[in-house]
């Protein structure tokens, strides 16, 4: 496995390589009650990212990048909830990475502690930025 960066450049990823390539993004971007009434689930979306041979560097890019979405199988919600408390159990993620052996959501925290606290989506200014 490749190890990702503390700080990546979102430029630089093979976006090609992504499950995602052809799908309606639309659907990444949709609270779970509205992916249900479409059929689908945060489980449809895990499905795609985590099978993704660059699942790291998309949860990396959410974790640095974007304040929306599902990044690398994870909601905004969970990122944010990941990154500002490590040591919580985060109950539906957990047993929703029992289908996923090859996840390990200790890699998850370690790629959430990795992002400075003062860059992307959890600095002061991205914030500001957002509240306006």
């Amino acid at each position: 496995r490749n190890r990702v960066s503390e700080q990546i450049d979102r430029k630089k990823v093979d976006w090609s390589l992504a499950n995602c390539q052809g799908l309606d993004t639309e659907m990444f971007y949709k609270q779970q009650s509205e992916l249900l009434s479409m059929g689908l689930s945060f489980m449809t979306l895990r499905r795609v990212c985590f099978g993704c041979p660059i699942w790291k560097e998309c949860l990396t890019v959410g974790f640095q990048y974007e304040r929306y979405g599902f990044w690398g199988g994870l909601s905004e919600e969970e990122r944010m909830q990941i990154h500002r408390n490590p040591s919580r159990r985060f109950a539906q993620l957990r047993r929703d990475l029992v289908f996923f052996p090859e996840i390990n959501m200790n890699e998850i925290v370690a790629i959430a502690k990795s992002i400075n606290r003062d860059y992307g989506m959890f600095s002061y200014n991205f914030h500001k930025f957002y509240r306006s």
